[in-house]
């Protein structure tokens, strides 16, 4: 990829759908307004260590603001022909249940051309070298995350083996990260249409829902950040907060349901004074949803509990757990726990929605809790105590995903693949079916 005339073509092959918030319309392409910034920073924090052959001085690259850290370059952007895929439509509802809250927005499948204008050479020959690098570990969109809004450059892809692209993205990606080790899910052929990715992104559903929420149906298995913590003597707060009323606390009655009472040992207070809000560090959200049910066909009502950190400073926090879509793989990669969460307190709030007609008998009762209850995040000093890093919960949690370690249960999560026959101990049994999670190794 070249300057020619102070201009680069560059044709962007779609890697995974993007979750656009007009893609109804005829041609909705990947905006500038978000391409752009991003790839100033990008690029911006390369100068700092940038060391190029020619040893053009980094003073010379043009800024437009500097204080604002936009470089001076230009870029449009066209999309080309492709699908899209109405989220909120009668016959796509059920589609894509990894996509939550605002399902009104569009999946939209295309390619897109992207032109870049610049007439400072020493910003040419920064864009030119860290181009596909920027690509390769960056999404875009809504839910990007997860893996939604991946591009490549046409040309890196047609001129390279998949050997050396999984050894190039894995370099990358751990670089951006600051990550020990970069893993990959690997599918039998590229996906090409948007309903080819369902299959993909129930993957990247089932891997993350597992680590931080668990399972509990079609087999349990609680969230594993929390077996993982307890493991560390750090207590979590599920516990705590059905100790304190927040959320759904039932058992069985007899025939009935009723609410479950708290132990009164002192060990168990201990406990619930000492748990911390473990799962802040995979990702703050503003509320999470339970169902009460007397059984599970008969849903008796909602509790909506609502999260907000004391100080307002914090309203949400994306998930340190990446995933990049390239080619026929899926990247996961760690990136750095933002050090503003660690010691934070969050309010837990709650609200009881019930039906109108309630046909439901003994129904159990939680009352409503607006007020909130306060925890805190663990201390960074808690953790390193401890010997908790984000790369060290991964890569044990894979260890568990692909069936390797049991759980504190001593049950596997599901069949190893070297023992896919064998009859374990598996606590979701359903998942045998999924694809293995990988450590991407140099020259694997």
């Amino acid at each position: 990829m070249q300057f020619e005339n102070y201009k680069m073509t560059i044709k962007l092959l779609a890697q995974s759908p993007m979750i656009h918030f007009q893609g109804k319309i005829d041609g909705a392409t990947l905006r500038g307004s978000e391409l752009k910034p991003k790839l100033d920073r990008f690029l911006i924090k390369k100068i700092e260590n940038w060391n190029p052959k020619n040893g053009v001085d980094k003073k010379s690259i043009a800024y437009i603001d500097k204080e604002k850290k936009a470089l001076k370059y230009k870029v449009t952007i066209m999309g080309e022909n492709g699908e899209s895929l109405g989220l909120n439509e009668e016959n796509n509802k059920k589609k894509f249940n990894i996509i939550y809250g605002d399902r009104t927005k569009t999946l939209v499948l295309r390619n897109q051309k992207l032109t870049i204008l610049c007439m400072n050479q020493p910003l040419q020959e920064l864009i030119k070298e860290y181009i596909i690098e920027f690509f390769a570990v960056t999404n875009f969109g809504y839910m990007q995350n997860k893996g939604f809004g991946s591009f490549m450059p046409e040309e890196y892809l047609n001129n390279i083996n998949e050997c050396k692209l999984k050894d190039d993205v894995a370099k990358w990606l751990k670089n951006k990260c600051g990550a020990e080790n970069c893993y990959y899910i690997e599918f039998d052929k590229k996906l090409e249409s948007i309903t080819s990715y369902e299959e993909c992104f129930r993957e990247i559903k089932d891997f993350y829902d597992l680590l931080k929420t668990g399972r509990n149906h079609n087999g349990y298995s609680r969230a594993y950040i929390y077996q993982y913590m307890h493991n560390k003597k750090i207590n979590n707060e599920k516990a705590w907060m059905k100790s304190e009323g927040i959320a759904p606390a039932l058992k069985k009655c007899g025939d009935k349901r009723c609410i479950e009472t708290s132990s009164n040992d002192k060990k168990n207070k201990q406990n619930i004074q000492n748990s911390r809000y473990v799962r802040a560090l995979l990702g703050v959200a503003s509320k999470v949803e339970y169902l009460n049910a007397l059984d599970k066909n008969n849903f008796s009502e909602k509790v909506i509990v609502n999260i907000r950190e004391k100080s307002k400073n914090i309203e949400r926090m994306d998930s340190p757990i990446f995933f990049k879509i390239i080619d026929r793989c899926v990247f996961i990669c760690s990136n750095r726990i933002p050090i503003d969460i660690y010691d934070k307190t969050f309010i837990f709030s709650e609200k009881v929605h019930r039906p109108k007609k309630n046909k439901a008998k003994n129904l159990a009762i939680i009352n409503s809790n607006e007020k909130g209850k306060s925890i805190k995040v663990p201390k960074k000093e808690e953790l390193q105590d401890v010997g908790f890093t984000i790369d060290d919960l991964l890569d044990e949690y894979i260890k568990y995903y692909n069936g390797v370690k049991p759980g504190e249960d001593g049950k596997y999560l599901r069949p190893s693949e070297k023992n896919k026959a064998q009859n374990g101990n598996y606590a979701v049994k359903n998942l045998a079916k999924n694809k293995y999670v990988r450590r991407w190794k140099q020259n694997e």
